[in-house]
């Protein structure tokens, strides 16, 4: 059977005494329902004792009271998880707009002499033919016709065309010949399929 205590707040000596476990006791001094100078006795046999005195709570009382003076936690401790957070965006950042560059790196222009006209570079025949690979587009009717180095080529055929070229002459320029009348859709299909074949640069021929 758990022992029973009677309580006695030192505020209010005369008032009617309570009756709790230990337990209880013990709980409402960890909360702070009671303090140590409140009064404690077994029954009334015994005297009053404050809490703080009696044997079987002094130990519990000292434990509190040294929680209470552990010092607090110290608010200008920095936390590093943000900083490391945007580190990584910032280095992923770097990684790709590095890449991002290192793709956009236009390739060597073809030797030989060029001039320019109306800030346009001017090239000879002989030069589309010897370093670019040449595609053209024309209207057909209603139909676009691509022409890769005057071999008819569907739409959906240009990037592996684009790549047998590539491979068969070493040749990484394209030179892109369309007429007026052909859509500008037509324009970024051949770019997008030179793209993906790996043509590092490419040049629109306008002729006068």
């Amino acid at each position: 059977m758990s022992q029973k205590w009677e309580i006695r707040s030192i505020d209010t000596p005369r008032a009617d005494p309570q009756i709790l476990s230990t337990a209880q006791v013990l709980e409402f001094l960890e909360t702070g329902a009671l303090t140590g100078d409140d009064l404690v006795r077994a029954d009334e046999s015994h005297p009053w004792l404050a809490l703080e005195n009696h044997p079987a709570f002094e130990e519990t009382l000292q434990q509190i009271e040294e929680s209470n003076r552990r010092p607090p936690e110290d608010e200008t401790r920095l936390d590093m998880n943000p900083l490391i957070d945007v580190s990584l965006v910032l280095l992923i950042f770097f990684i790709l707009t590095t890449s991002y560059a290192e793709l956009r790196k236009e390739a060597n222009p073809p030797p030989g002499k060029t001039e320019k006209k109306d800030g346009k570079a001017v090239m000879s025949e002989k030069q589309l033919k010897d370093f670019t690979i040449t595609v053209e587009a024309k209207l057909d009717g209603e139909k676009v016709r691509y022409l890769i180095e005057k071999e008819v080529v569907e739409e959906s055929d240009l990037e592996n065309k684009f790549k047998y070229w590539l491979k068969k002459t070493g040749k990484a320029s394209l030179s892109i010949e369309i007429e007026p009348q052909v859509p500008f859709k037509s324009l970024i299909a051949i770019q997008d399929a030179a793209a993906g074949a790996g043509i590092q640069e490419m040049i629109r021929v306008d002729r006068k």
